[in-house]
């Protein structure tokens, strides 16, 4: 094969005829379209909340530049959307809502515009279901017990947007008590979702204690959702103590009346005929309360019932103290001697408490409790109260004297027959009261 056919060939395959020049071929490529270069994403200065958001809540960006008709929000290798709150957001502050939907998801947190790059805002993002706390609570002052007082909880991330406070369960360490009878309504949830909480009640006992709270929240609907459980530390103030040293101020107040257990006696006189002719009944002695009775020629017995005192709210009864002051040894306390006259029974002793001047004036045994109604014995001393009051039960002072004119029997021997003055007193000393700091006992008698 010839040289010439060879070089003809290579014209051919090259594309060229005899007669064309032949034109070099560049060794240098030619400039291809490179990638399009976008402008910059919004700028963002700020946004809350950081690391996590909660479903139901909202993401607040802060910066310029922001366009929320156009704007755009993703998360996640998903890339999955938030929706922008138009109407609440501006050039300078963008709203994203955070739907059920976007629950579990984790990445990064971009934002932008159609036609610019993405803004990063955070690398790691995640979307979470609400998780309670608690975010603060307030109380009434002074916080002590048997005092109604309004608490108020808020907790942070409330997993509802509504919630019945009238079905809050309490429980804990802290003997906390739901005013009875009041209804309380329904509590929204803010905007950051975190709800306040407003009851009012009363607690137990003093010291610090944990208030275990669960709230059930509510959908738009009404719908129950999950519960929200939070517990709360509470210090209540322990009672301040004071005492009614003048008892005898109490005199209007208790208006002790008299129920005569004898036929013919005098119960109550400023005078008469016995040894002494001192006076009888219901006394003053140093300013305190005085009951006493007088030995006669006949047998004497005489009780006395005070009123029941309802005590102010949040007061209790410490204890009182007695003193009996005896002349002679013909008189006692009622049931203490064999009458020999017969004997008439009131039964003034139902709903009430009998005094014995030997033993120290327990509590319980003077007082009746509730938060309705107080009830002693079947008696109901007050109803359609609407928190804990506590009151002081009519007390009974039985006094009595065997007859003067008559030998009387004792363990120790026979008495003669006398004419020396005879009596029974017991003397209201002091009443010791626990209540709220700054009342005083004089209050009581106001």
């Amino acid at each position: 094969m010839s040289r010439w056919f060879l070089v003809w060939l290579a014209a051919s395959s090259s594309g060229m005829t005899r007669g064309e020049a032949q034109t070099p071929v560049s060794r240098v490529p030619r400039d291809l379209p490179g990638p399009r270069i976008l402008p910059p994403g919004p700028t963002v200065t700020d946004w809350q909340p950081r690391g996590r958001a909660v479903v139901g809540g909202t993401i607040v960006l802060t910066g310029s530049g922001f366009q929320p008709a156009t704007f755009e929000a993703v998360i996640g290798p998903s890339k999955f959307r938030l929706p922008v709150k138009t109407t609440s957001s501006s050039p300078s502050r963008i709203e994203l809502e955070v739907p059920e939907a976007a629950l579990g998801k984790l990445g990064a947190l971009v934002v932008g515009h159609p036609g610019t790059q993405g803004t990063t805002v955070e690398s790691n993002y995640r979307i979470d279901p609400p998780m309670p706390s608690l975010l603060e609570v307030t109380t009434g002052t002074p916080l002590v017990p048997d005092l109604v007082k309004s608490v108020t909880v808020r907790i942070r991330e409330f997993p509802g947007p509504r919630v019945n406070i009238d079905e809050i369960a309490f429980a804990g360490s802290c003997f906390f008590t739901k005013r009875p009878n009041t209804t309380f309504g329904t509590a929204t949830r803010e905007a950051d979702l975190s709800i306040r909480i407003s009851v009012q009640g009363w607690f137990s006992r003093s010291g610090p204690c944990e208030l275990r709270l669960e709230a059930r929240a509510l959908s738009e609907t009404g719908a129950y959702l999950a519960p929200a459980v939070v517990t709360v530390p509470i210090t209540v103030a322990p009672l301040a103590t004071f005492t009614l040293e003048n008892t005898s101020d109490l005199a209007s107040k208790l208006a002790a009346t008299v129920v005569k257990a004898g036929v013919g006696n005098l119960c109550s006189a400023d005078t008469g005929p016995w040894p002494g002719g001192g006076p009888v009944g219901l006394r003053s002695l140093g300013g305190d309360l005085f009951f006493i009775a007088r030995g006669n020629l006949i047998d004497v017995r005489c009780a006395f019932r005070t009123n029941f005192l309802l005590l102010p709210p949040g007061v209790r009864l410490e204890r009182i103290e007695f003193t009996p002051i005896e002349v002679g040894n013909r008189c006692g306390l009622g049931g203490g001697f064999n009458s020999t006259l017969p004997t008439v029974s009131f039964g003034f002793g139902r709903g009430a408490a009998t005094v014995n001047p030997l033993h120290d004036g327990d509590p319980e045994q003077f007082t009746a409790s509730g938060h309705d109604t107080i009830e002693e014995d079947g008696v109901v001393h007050r109803t359609g109260l609407s928190e804990p009051r506590t009151g002081l039960l009519p007390m009974i002072f039985d006094l009595q004297c065997a007859a003067m004119s008559l030998p009387l029997h004792t363990s120790s021997g026979l008495k003669p027959p006398t004419l020396e003055p005879q009596s029974f007193g017991i003397r209201v000393d002091r009443i010791v009261f626990r209540g709220p700091p700054g009342m005083t006992a004089t209050a009581i008698t106001q």
